[in-house]
């Protein structure tokens, strides 16, 4: 079964979460989370979701990853990421006005 992580832990990846758990489409086992501060990742962690402060681990745990960042702080984290994003990874963005040129550079 595939495994997806989430970059960021707020409003919209917390939507999608539920929504992949209410659906049965994914077990919290198989979902990955990760933020910059542990306070964003407790209603996470009521999920079921494995949580943690360190992005490359759920790069590193996801075949499927959904970035839930603020356009802000998008340059920074992608730079972080992208050593460990390989070739049959999928990356999928949620960020308002963020284009794809600028995740695939």
């Amino acid at each position: 079964m595939t495994t997806v992580g989430f970059i960021g832990a707020g409003k919209v990846s917390q939507a999608l979460i539920k929504g992949l758990l209410s659906s049965g489409a994914i077990t919290p086992s198989r979902i990955f989370a990760s933020s910059k501060t542990e306070a964003s990742l407790q209603k996470v962690k009521l999920f079921g979701a494995n949580t943690c402060l360190d992005n490359l681990w759920t790069i590193k745990n996801s075949k499927i990853t959904v970035l839930g960042l603020k356009p802000l702080v998008f340059p920074k984290v992608l730079s972080e990421i992208a050593p460990a994003v390989g070739p049959d990874d999928i990356i999928v963005s949620v960020a308002a006005g963020v284009t794809i040129e600028s995740i695939e550079a």
